[in-house]
């Protein structure tokens, strides 16, 4: 397998780890008041729980 199908296969890891980390390090909770940015997060978690 090159360099390229398996930096390909781990780049969802890698988001997902960059995203959720992201999203822990911001204090969000006066965003999550909003709906939107509830399931923004929630999205994140369970992306973060499918990939694991």
């Amino acid at each position: 397998m090159s360099q390229l199908e398996l930096a390909a296969k781990q780049a969802p890891i890698h988001l997902t780890t960059i995203f959720v980390g992201l999203y822990q390090l911001l204090d969000l909770r006066d965003l999550l008041e909003n709906e939107r940015a509830k399931d923004f997060g929630s999205a994140l978690f369970q992306a973060e729980a499918f990939v694991r």
